[in-house]
């Protein structure tokens, strides 16, 4: 019982945890859809987490009533919880998608490229045009930061054919897809 109270609060930890460190970092997920399926899994383990954590007040000599008592606030935690995932799930909808690959590293994926961020059905003004260099981490993430172009060492950047540009409408695109799609594949 111990760890699982234990386990119960690294769980809710690392949801509250992750929001800041993608936000230091500079980190993404890769695809729309991973995001999206992180989401709605938290949705689930984020509840239930907040009510496993009641498993601590679980003792021999506990009072009926203390008991009642903690079960009533752990279930109103656990639907603060189910709110809070509702609204970082709504807050999903904003999102960055690659229109063109101006640049890619001679080194690595690294590349360099026009990003637009828009909220959807949210905004209605046009999307945010930037142009940010992505470095894919794994499958997964990604680390986007805003990058200027002035400066580029011809060495290590290659300016990018025209034809490499996003292959789909709506859902960001991982670099594979890229290469895959610039091979005429």
């Amino acid at each position: 019982m111990k760890y699982l109270y234990w386990f119960s609060l690294g769980l809710i930890g690392l949801w509250f945890i992750r929001i800041p460190v993608f936000w230091l970092l500079g980190l993404e997920f890769s695809d729309v859809e991973f995001q999206f399926n992180y989401s709605i899994s938290w949705l689930f383990i984020l509840p239930i987490s907040v009510f496993l954590t009641i498993t601590r007040f679980f003792k021999n000599g506990a009072r009926p009533q203390q008991l009642v008592r903690v079960l009533i606030n752990h279930f109103l935690l656990s639907l603060m919880s189910i709110v809070l995932v509702f609204i970082s799930i709504f807050g999903g909808f904003c999102n960055r998608y690659e229109t063109a690959i101006l640049y890619q590293s001679k080194i690595d994926d690294t590349r360099i490229s026009t990003t637009e961020f828009g909220c959807g059905a949210y905004d209605s003004d046009p999307p945010q045009t930037e142009i940010r260099k992505i470095k894919p981490l794994n499958k997964y993430l990604i680390r986007t930061r805003k990058c200027d172009t002035t400066n580029l060492n011809p060495n290590i950047y290659q300016k990018s054919p025209p034809m490499a540009k996003s292959t789909s409408k709506g859902k960001s695109t991982s670099f594979k897809k890229q290469k895959k799609y610039q091979a005429g594949a």
